[in-house]
């Protein structure tokens, strides 16, 4: 029992860890905020652009991966090359 509880912590932990790193990127702008706003002078309408443009490379990155996921599942290897 104890030697199944660790395959499955083994399995669980990276995708616990990456949806963690996930929720973090998504909200370090939230959290920083007051401190952006006063060290760099901007207002709420540059922090909200700086926030949709960091979500907007985040996802796009993620986009990439999921296409050149799907690609190397479904082409065959001749084409591939």
């Amino acid at each position: 029992m104890n030697r199944s509880l660790g395959k499955s912590l083994r399995v669980f932990m990276p995708f616990a860890l990456g949806y963690f790193l996930s929720y973090l990127y998504r909200v370090v702008n939230a959290v920083i905020a007051p401190d952006l706003v006063g060290d760099l002078g901007i207002g709420p309408s540059a922090l909200g652009l700086l926030t949709a443009t960091y979500f907007i490379s985040f996802a796009s990155a993620s986009v990439r991966r999921f296409y050149v996921f799907f690609s190397l599942l479904w082409c065959p290897p001749e084409r591939r090359i």
